[in-house]
């Protein structure tokens, strides 16, 4: 049986007052203040909600934090930057759709001390690079294929799928890598703590020219995530989920010649340490072994997921998933951090403003929490949860966050 605790009619947490709130649309009209995301971007004030009406535009700079809040699927190509946050800086990007027919929306986070909240985004590709805390929950892939890259940051991806591109085929001598692409890759000390999320490989292309004698291998296959650490810039993986949530490689491409290439793994892990749990890996490629080392936790780390797309006045469901007998409490807050604590694998990402004791997580090994969100909260309004469970025995554990945008 599920458990749900219902809370109505409470207090709310102070939240950061929000400016002024500008509306974008292709269709200039009555209440349209640009045409564009980068006419927007330019005029807007730290705090200010950017609210983007259905139609169709480029990328821009986002160099500010802003509440960029799509409404009725907006579509977004080229390149969108999102760097230069301050920090305590919060620059929010939500419910936009990167996907033509010829194109998708391409994003980079970079030198950005401040966070950055994806949510609920289709791209063609996300590349992070020295930021401090960026948050992803709900990324799908545009036009079948989106890889996540870390190069000195740190990264939450929350219920997202992120798949590496197919790599070129290579007919009569075409000079081209047919190996497959990650569905994420770390370099340089990147951090990404995975939850509820799926990553694969792109397949391998395959090679041959028969008739000119030109037969090479097909490519290998790329893996679900590759980790790429150096003694001197460890990486760091953590991975949580249920077995429905996947980390598989891609096919191997084929040759007339020499068959079927390799495929990918679920996880390359090149000198660094992961912590893997619940979730499915197809396999797994360690190098070197030790010190290279894969933990899985006998009891499950516990994860958390939200049913509903947040609109003010409306009945949010929040579920953790945990072992049956354990002990849930539940924090709300505005402030989003990151402060690692000793002894417990994640980290505190919300700076509490509410908790909320849960009670024990029945045998069904799932704990609902319902909130109201208060009909008051404008668009752009940005919270965040994150729930405790103390498990049988005492040891203490933490879910993910959740990054929550009214609409």
């Amino acid at each position: 049986m599920l458990h749900i605790l219902a809370l109505t009619g409470l207090t709310t947490f102070p939240l950061p007052i929000l400016g002024r709130t500008w509306t974008v649309d292709d269709t200039p009209g009555p209440g349209v203040d640009f045409a564009t995301l980068q006419a927007a971007f330019d005029a807007a004030a730290p705090n200010d909600v950017i609210l983007v009406q259905p139609g169709a535009y480029a990328g821009g700079v986002l160099a500010k934090g802003l509440r960029v809040v799509g409404q009725g699927d907006p579509v977004v190509s080229g390149l969108l930057r999102i760097e230069g946050l301050p920090p305590r800086a919060l620059a929010v990007v939500s419910g936009l759709r990167g996907a033509t027919l010829t194109s998708s929306l391409m994003v980079r986070v970079a030198d950005s001390p401040g966070t950055v909240v994806l949510e609920d985004v289709t791209l063609g590709g996300l590349a992070v690079l020295d930021a401090a805390d960026v948050r992803l929950r709900g990324i799908e892939p545009a036009l079948a294929r989106a890889r996540l890259e870390i190069t000195r940051a740190r990264v939450e991806a929350v219920e997202c799928t992120f798949r590496g591109e197919d790599g070129p085929n290579q007919w009569c001598g075409t000079p081209a890598d047919p190996t497959g692409l990650p569905g994420a890759r770390l370099f340089q000390g990147g951090i990404l703590h995975a939850a509820r999320s799926s990553f694969f490989g792109g397949m391998g292309g395959n090679s041959g020219c028969p008739d000119l004698g030109l037969v090479e291998p097909g490519g290998d296959g790329g893996g679900g995530i590759s980790v790429w650490g150096t003694t001197g810039a460890p990486c760091e993986l953590l991975v949580s989920g249920v077995a429905t949530d996947l980390l598989t490689g891609g096919l191997g491409g084929w040759s007339s010649l020499y068959g079927q290439a390799s495929a990918g793994h679920g996880i390359d892990l090149y000198s660094c340490s992961a912590r893997i749990s619940g979730v499915t890996v197809a396999s797994t490629y360690v190098y070197p072994s030790p010190p290279s080392t894969i933990a899985t936790p006998a009891l499950p780390d516990p994860t958390m997921r939200l049913l509903e797309v947040p609109t003010a006045g409306t009945n949010l469901t929040f579920r953790v998933v945990a072992p049956p007998g354990a002990n849930a409490r539940m924090s709300l807050g505005a402030l989003p951090v990151v402060v690692p604590i000793g002894g417990v694998e994640e980290d505190v990402l919300v700076a509490r403003a509410q908790s909320f004791e849960l009670g024990t997580v029945p045998p069904s090994g799932v704990q609902g929490f319902n909130f109201a969100l208060p009909a008051a909260w404008p668009a752009g309004t940005t919270f965040f949860a994150q729930a405790t469970l103390t498990y049988p025995g005492g040891e203490l554990r933490r879910t993910h966050s959740i990054p929550v945008v009214v609409r």
